[in-house]
């Protein structure tokens, strides 16, 4: 095989392969913030906290995965709306998941709730 051949099979390659890396996340999240749609899916890596007085909106169409045993506590306010067919979705991020493959997602007392 050639170099030209060799271009053209890669560009073949990267145009039929999609790359789509998780966008991680973790923490307390202090200021409102949203999770769009172009860095979906968000892989929740380590407990997420939604403090008191913020609110965490996450666009329609966007996916939430949780890595095993980890959980979303909202002290503040939790916008997710999605559409019929542009669903919010929260799952596991394991390859195949299964019921009890992530914790939960908990709203404190004094939470503002969701939407």
């Amino acid at each position: 095989m050639n170099a030209i051949q060799r271009r053209i099979l890669l560009l073949v390659f990267l145009s039929i392969s999609p790359i789509s890396a998780a966008t991680p996340v973790s923490g307390t999240i202090s200021s409102d913030t949203t999770w769009g749609l172009a860095e979906s899916p968000f892989q929740v890596t380590g407990h997420v906290i939604v403090a008191s007085g913020v609110t965490l909106t996450i666009d329609s169409g966007v996916t939430v995965k949780f890595d095993n045993g980890k959980v979303m506590l909202v002290e503040g306010t939790l916008v997710a709306q999605g559409t019929s067919g542009n669903e919010v979705t929260f799952t596991s991020s394991a390859t195949s998941p299964a019921a009890g493959d992530w914790g939960y997602i908990e709203f404190k007392s004094g939470s503002s709730g969701t939407t």
